[in-house]
């Protein structure tokens, strides 16, 4: 897969434990959909304070084998809710005993499947990180990364359900989402008070279903680069085919 101008490879998934994982994406969705307006705050990680770097890149062939090797040793099946923790702790001393950065490990443990950084974009207070990730229907996701270690996950759709626009696609399209599957790198406005970072979600109804928009969504950050919100800017509706 070409990213920008570097070729990022991505993992084939067919481990049958990242199925009920890789449904971690529909449910963040569903709950994202119902949160309503209003900004959402975003976690923050020390290790990321003061900006990500691309030396949090990670490429290494055997992470993704190393990943399934940590989810049979810590199986939920006899772990339960203490699995992810177990499962995250074993793929970090991986990543560490192959070079891996704080801030790289640090962004495998935020993400909810294995995750490594494939591509790091530097736009003034934030970055955008493109990774390659073990989803069950998908192999790759973006964040945004703030020099206050904040991060927003582009996997997680923003709420922008109180917008008239939206609401109004909602209507003639009714279960309509926004699906990160679309998106790249953003076109980039500086502020007066900081930056603003504008991306292209496919608006549908299901991964695999036909898409029927795309929706414009800009994400604000003031000068330190911490997290402001995000807004709807357009909804484009897509052409019928005959």
């Amino acid at each position: 897969m070409r990213v920008g101008s570097a070729d990022v490879r991505v993992p084939s998934v067919s481990h049958p434990q990242l199925i009920a994982r890789g449904a971690i994406l529909s449910i963040l969705i569903a709950i994202a959909a119902s949160a309503g307006g209003g900004a959402e705050k975003p976690a923050v990680a020390p290790e990321l304070v003061g900006g990500i770097s691309s030396a949090a890149v990670f490429d290494d062939h055997g992470f993704f084998d190393a990943a399934r090797g940590c989810f049979t040793q810590y199986p939920f099946s006899k772990f339960q809710a203490g699995a992810d923790e177990r499962q995250k702790s074993c793929l970090a001393d991986y990543m560490k005993r192959h070079g891996a950065t704080s801030q790289a490990i640090a962004f495998m443990r935020a993400a909810p499947v294995p995750a490594a950084i494939a591509a790091v974009r530097s736009y003034g207070a934030v970055a955008v990180v493109y990774a390659a990730m073990m989803w069950a229907d998908g192999a790759d996701g973006w964040a945004i990364v703030g020099k206050s270690g904040e991060l927003v996950p582009l996997w997680v759709p923003p709420a922008v359900d109180d917008d008239p626009a939206y609401r109004e696609f909602l209507r003639q399209h009714p279960d309509v989402l926004l699906w990160s599957d679309a998106i790249g790198w953003p076109r980039a406005a500086s502020a007066a008070g900081g930056e603003q970072l504008a991306f292209e979600f496919s608006l549908k109804v299901c991964h695999a279903c036909a898409k029927l928009g795309a929706a414009t969504v800009v994400y604000d950050f003031d000068r330190d680069g911490r997290y402001q919100g995000a807004r709807l800017r357009r909804i484009v509706a897509q052409p019928a085919t005959p």
